[in-house]
């Protein structure tokens, strides 16, 4: 079949129709914008520094020691990033070079990094969950002469330093303050951060930033299979993916202001909380870094008070299904008015109207107190969210929330609902990730998925896309780059859309992650997954099929707290163990995922007709975890290792169905 295309969008200012290529269209109210932010000329990472140190009140970079916060002003990280920038060059550390950073987030990353952009280095960051053979294929890969690592993280790089030829220099990054100096294994080649910044001095004269065009970073992609790939990202593409996500969020009321605090949690060796932290750099507004314990982060939050707050939608699920399980705990009279209060407001939230201010007041403000008290507005990213969970947020928050679309590839950068409020009225549509912010979308066919653009109500296909915050191909890697990336521009993410009325882009699929049943059809998990987890007994979910199969079967990490409950209202010991084995609680599992299927829209086929229980959990009470490599730094499935890890427990499911 020859394959078709359908653009969404081309820049306003250009809204005709291209040669070759369907009518354009714009979805409403979204502009599409390809200037620096401000009208800034910024050619360069430490431009933005730069103007957000000309934007700011003053604290930049903040970090808890006790239980509040202390900060680095805007004025001394650029006094600290510019004497660390020339201790590198005086070490050695040439322009041009890779320079790494494994670390987990705190201002010593943000501050290496800048002092990198200083002397036109290369960053190329390195998840603090990295396993040590990982590690050695990432320094290796990128010839990595020297690093910046957290003082924990000091031994795993020393275990693979033999290997790794081309690292000269290892400086311990201490603990949250540049001063700090923490414990790590003693080498000739490492030093730590508080003597290594003494090698430097802080003179703008000596300031060496490379250009527009030359590489700011190279971002290994977290992947789910196979070796990671290292994303090119320009100066260029920084500055244009950072401008683009700022005018659009100002253009619709959330402009990030000086005033805007964010909780920097989320891994600064993804392209999402990158951006998200450099869109704050360049607004002269204030991070706070949390304390590294998922356990207290709400400790964190409610010591911050952000005012804006970036997570992936698994953060916001959870957030979702606690406050859904505390619903059920509570009284017949309390779950009743919630319900009639929620439907109401929902009702508004939906058609675009102003909410109900009593509601508010009396009910739905009180759960943005116990969680985000002084948020404006919300920003998921990372992966799709359900209309469902994004409805849902909108409602208890008190606060629109804004779903993106990007990848590394677009610096993050592609789509995105409008945020905020016209008014006092939420314009962005649930479900969808709005129309695009910058340059060009389109859809192409993918006829053996069935997805094609002149389907009927919805055009449909694979998202392409071409921007000027695109990535310069895939380091040392020309083969990978050729299959996403064409002659002319246009970058294929792997993604499946559909173009609904108002221009705005629903994902639907993944190319990537989809597995067909032995009847031809054809599964996603992700978003089965995404749902059925939200079930009251189910703390993780994978969800498995094959072509060879009719029927899809699953692993099911208990709720510990919901398990706990199950048992005592089921006059039942509470261990994990034999619950795990209990028909009875297996029963009623199927059940709550099919009932959960049924709610949610999935089909007949898409039934979890069996399942299995992994009962070893962490302190968090997570079974698929970073630490035993069944998830991704960004917490997506793994799915080559967990099928490894549970093929004897698929073979025994499929055995008994036969």
């Amino acid at each position: 079949m020859e394959s078709r295309e359908n653009l969404l969008s081309i820049p306003v200012k250009d809204a005709v129709a291209v040669p070759g290529e369907t009518l354009p269209r714009i979805c409403p109210k979204v502009g599409v914008y390809d200037q620096p932010y401000d009208g800034a000329s910024l050619e360069n990472t430490y431009d933005i520094l730069i103007h957000g140190m000309q934007r700011s009140k003053g604290e930049f970079l903040g970090w808890r020691g006790g239980s509040d916060y202390s900060w680095y002003t805007y004025e001394e990280v650029n006094e600290l990033a510019v004497t660390l920038g020339t201790a590198l060059k005086s070490s050695g550390v040439k322009k041009g070079s890779v320079v790494g950073i494994f670390s987990a987030n705190c201002p010593n990353w943000m501050i290496s990094d800048v002092a990198l952009s200083t002397q036109g280095m290369i960053c190329a960051p390195l998840y603090d969950s990295l396993s040590p053979g990982a590690v050695q294929y990432i320094i290796n890969h990128a010839s990595i002469s020297a690093a910046f690592v957290q003082d924990k993280h000091v031994g795993d790089v020393l275990e693979v330093l033999d290997t790794c030829p081309s690292l000269k220099l290892i400086i311990a990054m201490g603990t949250m303050d540049v001063n700090s100096v923490g414990e790590y294994p003693k080498h000739e080649k490492v030093v730590s951060l508080s003597e290594f910044i003494k090698r430097g001095e802080f003179d703008t004269s000596k300031v060496d930033v490379s250009g527009p065009d030359d590489l700011a970073m190279i971002m290994y992609t977290s992947g789910t299979t196979g070796d990671p790939k290292g994303v090119m990202l320009s100066n260029k593409a920084f500055v244009a993916g950072v401008s683009v996500g700022i005018r659009f969020l100002g253009t619709y009321g959330g402009e990030i202001s000086r005033s805007d605090t964010m909780l920097g949690f989320l891994p600064l060796a993804h392209i999402f909380e990158q951006t998200a932290e450099k869109s704050f750099m360049m607004s002269g507004g204030r991070v706070g870094y949390w304390k590294g314990d998922v356990k207290l982060i709400l400790d964190d939050l409610m010591s911050l008070k952000p005012t804006i707050f970036f997570a992936v939608p698994r953060v916001y699920a959870r957030f979702e299904q606690k406050i859904q399980q505390g619903l059920a705990q509570s009284s017949f009279l309390k779950r009743t008015l919630f319900e009639w209060a929620y439907a109401l407001q929902l009702s508004y939230v939906q058609n675009f109207q102003a909410r109900n201010g009593l509601l508010d007041a009396l009910l739905f403000s009180k759960v943005k107190e116990k969680l985000l008290p002084n948020v404006r507005f919300c920003v998921t990213g990372a992966a799709p969210m359900s209309k469902a969970t994004q409805d849902f947020l909108k409602v208890v928050l008190v606060a629109p929330v804004c779903q993106g679309y990007g990848l590394t590839e677009t610096c993050a950068v592609t789509s995105a609902t409008p945020p905020c409020r016209e008014g006092e009225i939420d314009i962005g549509a649930s479900g969808t990730v709005g129309g695009p912010m910058n340059g060009y979308v389109k859809l192409i066919d993918v006829p053996d998925m069935e997805y094609l653009t002149t389907d009927k109500p919805y055009p449909r296909g694979e998202i392409c896309a071409k921007c000027p915050n695109m990535f310069s191909g895939y380091y040392k890697n020309e083969e990978e780059t050729r299959k996403v990336l064409t002659d002319d521009g246009w970058f294929h993410t792997g993604d499946v859309g559909q173009l609904l009325p108002d221009g705005s882009v629903q994902i639907i699929d993944r190319k990537k992650n989809l597995f067909k049943l032995s009847q031809g059809e054809y599964v996603s998990p992700e978003h089965i997954e995404g749902e059925l987890t939200k079930c009251n007994l189910v703390g993780q979910l994978w969800v498995y099929g094959n072509s060879f199969e009719r029927y899809l079967v699953g692993i099911v990490v208990p709720d510990p707290d919901q398990w706990k409950a199950w048992a005592e209202a089921h006059a039942k010991d509470f261990d994990l163990k034999k619950l795990s084995e209990d028909p009875e609680m297996k029963s009623d599992v199927l059940s709550e995922l099919s009932h959960k299927r049924k709610a949610s829209g999935f089909r007949s086929f898409e039934e979890i007709v069996d399942v299995r229980f992994e009962t070893d959990l962490n302190d968090l009470g997570q079974g698929f975890t970073v630490a035993n490599d069944l998830l991704t730094p960004t917490f997506k499935m793994k799915r080559n290792k967990l099928q490894q890890r549970f093929q004897k427990d698929i073979d025994d499911m499929y055995a008994l169905m036969r």
